[in-house]
């Protein structure tokens, strides 16, 4: 029993002295990375890259100051990878005095390998920072629209086909301000919108429904003062009276069924909300054709505003009492902005071109009518890709110009 208690104790010195002596020749790192770094006005965490074996790169962010102090920027904090050093410390400055921004930091591992990293220092300007005066309003959207949430439409609506629904935006004025610091990786900051000289904002309630997240009722006026809604012509046109502004002011192939659909509807219950509105319209159209394109019930909507409010017999009113108010040789140009505006244009500027009314084939004019002005724009002048850059809303214009005689 004494020998047996000899090799035991034996046997364990041995385990201990062989993990004291993995433990003491561990073998010495050879890393020498930079995990992390914050310098003065450091706008979120740095962006670390290795290139090789013997470099790297440093990438942070400030925000632009004029009194920035590039020549001693302050080393708050640095983290090495184990057992390395590095040529500064918590506590030294770098110096960033160079056209490139840039700085350099050796590291160096616990074998005496090192790495030159290079850290640049770059100024953000945040451009969108200030105030904004609103010129323009455009909506995009992108949303699934069959049952089973396979289809989908992209459209996109400008402050022209908004009509005076939007027109109190126009001048409102935007603030954006920028936080000193970023979240999650992410810059911060505060956007106000300020409601202009008016006092007042844009509604967009029924002017433009679908997949709508916002019911509204069934109005479209853009005066209150107004008796016709489209509530009205919903609930009251005739199915041929229906028909007629979906095909002629919507341009909605399928003007018909679209028709039928509101009176079925209709006869049920009164219909008087956009979004009842856009449901009935979207199945009646059948679903090979609502599943790509604009949502399927816009048409039939722009054909209702159009009819509520009148809008063309009063472009064309406005055109033709404008050509009488011309002295001769006075020019009088109109932009369109969507083909049904267009179309009435060009056919009153041809009347004005080419008024008589008498048979083609008779041999003279018998009507007495008369040339009142010249087409100077035999085609219409549509926005080049120069214009179309700084200007991007004049994608859809057109231009048309005549010269009294």
């Amino acid at each position: 029993m004494k020998n047996l208690k000899h090799i035991a104790l034996f046997l364990s010195c041995l385990v201990i002295a062989s993990c004291t002596k993995d433990i003491d020749e561990k073998e010495p790192s050879n890393e020498c990375s930079i995990l992390d770094i914050q310098l003065t006005g450091q706008l979120g965490k740095a962006t670390i890259e290795r290139v090789d074996d013997n470099q790297g790169t440093v990438t942070l962010y400030i925000f632009e100051q004029a009194d920035y102090p590039w020549e001693a920027v302050g080393v708050e904090a640095l983290a090495l990878s184990a057992y390395a050093t590095a040529d500064v410390s918590d506590g030294d400055t770098l110096d960033f005095r160079n056209p490139e921004r840039k700085a350099r930091i050796i590291v160096r591992s616990q074998t005496g390998k090192q790495v030159l990293w290079t850290v640049y220092l770059k100024p953000y300007d945040p451009f969108y920072a200030g105030t904004w005066a609103v010129s323009d309003i455009k909506i995009y959207l992108d949303q699934n629209i069959s049952g089973n949430g396979t289809g989908k439409w992209d459209t996109s609506m400008g402050g022209s086909e908004f009509g005076l629904f939007a027109s109190p935006e126009l001048d409102n004025i935007i603030t954006i301000t920028m936080n000193e610091e970023m979240v999650d990786g992410k810059f911060t900051g505060k956007i106000i919108n300020a409601a202009g000289a008016d006092g007042i904002y844009g509604s967009f309630k029924g002017v433009y429904p679908g997949e709508y997240t916002e019911d509204a009722p069934l109005d479209m006026r853009m005066d209150d003062r107004a008796s016709l809604s489209a509530y009205d012509v919903v609930n009251g046109y005739s199915h041929g009276e229906l028909t007629r502004i979906i095909r002629d002011y919507g341009e909605e192939r399928y003007a018909a069924k679209v028709a039928s659909a509101i009176v079925r509807e209709r006869e049920r219950e009164p219909i008087n909300s956009t979004t009842k509105l856009a449901d009935i319209i979207k199945y009646a159209i059948p679903a090979a054709n609502r599943r790509e394109g604009p949502h399927p019930a816009r048409r039939t909507f722009q054909a209702i505003r159009i009819e509520v409010n009148g809008e063309l017999a009063e472009l064309d009113e406005a055109i033709r009492g404008a050509n009488d108010l011309l002295n001769p040789g006075g020019v009088m140009a109109v932009i369109t902005f969507h083909s049904l505006e267009d179309r009435i244009v060009k056919q009153a500027f041809k009347i004005f071109e080419h008024p008589c009314t008498c048979d083609p084939k008779a041999p003279i004019c018998t009507c007495g009518k008369k040339p009142t002005a010249e087409i100077l724009t035999k085609k219409p002048i549509v926005p080049g890709a120069d214009e179309l850059e700084y200007n991007p809303r004049s994608r859809s214009s057109k231009l048309r110009a005549i010269k009294k005689l």
